[in-house]
């Protein structure tokens, strides 16, 4: 099943490519050791995608995160070492994850299909204002029917 315009971002993801991901780490205020373990390991995501509902699993190195988020309901997110309440919400095709109150937050997460590859973009914010946006594109890895 697909969520708005027919998108489906179900399946099993490997990161092919970064762009400007070390200074999105560096804006955030990650100390130097976070920011290494984030840039050391080449991460896989495996994502369950059924209308508005997603269930993410996140492997890096020796680290698995687990993730349950649906389409207009809070939860905490705990990615890259951050910690907010964030709401996901649909804007045409793309999946846009923000801070539940007091948007933008901390960072906004978008994600996207760039052809046959899953763009995630993050955009740190201060004082209201965007500042560096990093791209990771992740790549297909086997079928998408696959995931259970």
């Amino acid at each position: 099943m697909s969520g708005k315009g027919g998108v489906n971002f179900s399946g099993k993801w490997e990161l092919v490519s970064s762009e400007k991901y070390l200074e999105w780490l560096e804006a955030m205020g990650l100390p130097e050791a976070e920011r290494q373990r984030g840039l050391a390991n080449t991460p896989s995501l495996e994502i369950i995608h059924e209308g508005d509902a997603f269930d993410y699993v996140s492997r890096k190195g020796g680290i698995v995160k687990k993730v349950s988020q649906k389409i207009g309901e809070e939860y905490l997110d705990q990615a890259h070492g951050l910690s907010e309440m964030r709401v996901p919400h649909w804007e045409g095709d793309k999946l846009v994850i923000c801070a539940a109150s007091n948007p933008p937050g901390q960072w906004t997460t978008t994600c996207q299909l760039d052809g046959d590859r899953l763009l995630l973009c993050y955009i740190s914010h201060h004082d209201g204002k965007d500042g560096v946006t990093a791209k990771r594109w992740f790549a297909r890895i086997g079928d998408p029917d696959a995931i259970v």
